[in-house]
């Protein structure tokens, strides 16, 4: 027993790493293609809700991912900035910590069906 009374504490120190490493959580730097903009990928999970916002560096120029929905590895969502608004399907790695996917102004079942990708690494 004597060996077990430093688990809680442990447990606490480090339920943020392994809280984080179910979601995507963070920034993650990669390309969006349409142009070969470098940009940055901000995931926030708030009461198990996950949020997301995007900035490309090139065009200085941001926007929002809403209606986000996560099953398994593949993150599905609506993107909107000021050059319009669409749809963007994300497949992450099994430690959340890259995605490779697609984004399109038209509804998307895999990224097969559009030639516009969107990839991010933390």
């Amino acid at each position: 027993m004597k060996h077990f009374k430093f688990l809680p504490a442990l447990l606490l120190l480090f339920a943020p790493v392994l809280a984080s490493a179910a979601v995507p959580q963070g920034e993650y730097v990669g390309l969006i293609t349409g142009g070969g903009k470098q940009s940055t990928t901000t995931f926030k999970t708030d009461d198990g809700k996950i949020t997301a916002t995007y900035y490309m560096s090139e065009v200085k120029s941001g926007g929002t991912i809403s209606k986000i929905k996560l099953d398994g590895q593949n993150l599905t969502g609506e993107w909107k900035d000021e050059f319009g608004k669409g749809y963007v399907l994300f497949i992450f790695n099994p430690d959340y910590s890259s995605f490779q996917g697609c984004w399109s102004k038209k509804k998307i079942k895999d990224c097969e069906e559009t030639s516009q990708s969107w990839n991010g690494n933390r």
